[in-house]
């Protein structure tokens, strides 16, 4: 019985081909996008609205809450507390109503600024009023992010896929050169003598 040492490094080449897509596709669905919508408020009687920027950390004070279902999708929701800054320079979270048009104010990690995002992060429904836009922006995210790792999937799977190629064709040629086998065949041509 002759073996076809070619042929059977062919096969190797494509199952380890066929394995690195799977591989590489398992990756791709074990790391589906996981979207984050920011929602901010400038003020305690502020309703939610809808941030395209997502907190200032250090300035703004801000709680997330997990699992969040907006429209079909499940989100993380960054709860935003933005801050203005004062005259000195500090950034400065409103936490509590002083009287009609003042407000308690305090630097974004301090104790009463903390209980009062913990507070509102416990009590957080999300606002009907948002659900339409909200969830858009959350598929758009979604989509995009996705698209993103798809690329580099794709990319990822095409070089490897080049790789294990090149690599066998490479050693295919070194040993059909040793053995003086003739570029695409398998065994040496014997020619019988007339």
């Amino acid at each position: 019985m002759k073996i076809n040492w070619f042929e059977g490094g062919r096969r190797i080449t494509r199952l380890g081909q066929i394995l690195l897509v799977l591989f590489a596709s398992a990756v791709l669905l074990i790391s589906l996008p996981h979207p984050t919508l920011t929602l901010e408020t400038a003020s305690p009687s502020d309703p939610w609205k809808l941030s395209k920027t997502a907190c200032n950390y250090g300035s703004d004070a801000s709680a997330t809450t997990y699992g969040v279902n907006v429209g079909s999708t499940l989100t993380d929701v960054e709860l935003c507390f933005r801050s203005s800054k004062a005259e000195d320079g500090r950034s400065l979270v409103p936490f509590a109503a002083a009287d009609k048009d003042n407000w308690y104010v305090d630097e974004p990690y301090s104790s009463a600024v903390s209980a009062y995002t913990e507070k509102r992060k416990q009590s957080f429904a999300f606002p009907p009023t948002l659900e339409k836009e909200a969830s858009s922006s959350v598929k758009a995210q979604w989509w995009h992010d996705f698209w993103h790792q798809f690329k580099a999937f794709a990319l990822s799977v095409l070089i490897g896929v080049g790789i294990l190629q090149a690599l066998s064709w490479v050693i295919g040629w070194i040993v059909r050169g040793f053995l003086g086998i003739p570029a695409g065949k398998d065994r040496k041509e014997f020619v019988e003598p007339d």
